[in-house]
């Protein structure tokens, strides 16, 4: 939202012969507070494997009304590659990796283009390591094997990052509150939560 609200307002010849760059502040500065002006709650979590790019970690850390904190969530690639994969693989009319764009649609082709340089996730994997390697000191590492093993004391961390209270939690009959619509994408199942924490290694199917 923010990098395309941006670009935009540049395009704008008008712009260019007037320029107003203190407006075009006011507008982009208003864009979160704006999207978010419905909720009451005091911490806004917002998830997107797309925010430590570059061009994002700027805008977001320029327009933002406070200064962003990263929950960074760190587990083998190759394990996040294979479950995407199998996902696709299961889900070939998808809007995000489809037979249009992996020929053929094997699940070695999708795996290799997932993970090929400009694929979805060698870009998640560039923007975890930008916020690791730049913004360290506002940032929690969710290492996902330490996650699995030992909640309490990750969750504890993701506190005292975001200067909120903890508080007891209890890691069984955990529910989905997550709103994200996973048939919009063709791909049911994408955002499932499981009512435990335990670790999920999936391998390679074979579809027919």
């Amino acid at each position: 939202m923010l990098w395309n609200s941006e670009m935009l307002w540049r395009q704008q010849l008008a712009l260019g012969a007037n320029s107003n760059d203190e407006a075009v502040v006011r507008v982009m500065s208003s864009l979160i507070p704006q999207f978010y002006a419905d909720k009451k709650q005091s911490t806004i979590i917002d998830k997107s494997f797309n925010w430590g790019l570059s061009d994002n970690l700027g805008l977001v850390r320029r327009f933002a009304p406070v200064t962003p904190k990263f929950i960074v969530m760190n587990r083998d690639i190759k394990d996040v590659a294979n479950s995407f994969t199998n996902l696709f693989l299961k889900n070939p009319q998808n809007k995000l990796v489809n037979e249009n764009d992996v020929k053929p649609f094997t699940y070695e082709k999708i795996r290799e283009f997932l993970l090929a340089k400009g694929g979805h996730l060698w870009k998640c994997n560039l923007s975890k390591q930008n916020i690791i390697d730049f913004y360290s000191s506002d940032s929690v590492i969710v290492d996902y094997k330490r996650f699995c093993a030992d909640p309490n004391s990750v969750i504890k961390e993701i506190y005292s990052l975001l200067k909120l209270e903890s508080f007891p939690h209890y890691y069984s009959n955990i529910t989905n509150s997550n709103l994200d619509n996973d048939d919009f994408w063709g791909i049911p199942g994408m955002h499932t939560i499981r009512p435990n924490i335990e670790s999920q290694i999936k391998s390679s199917i074979t579809v027919s």
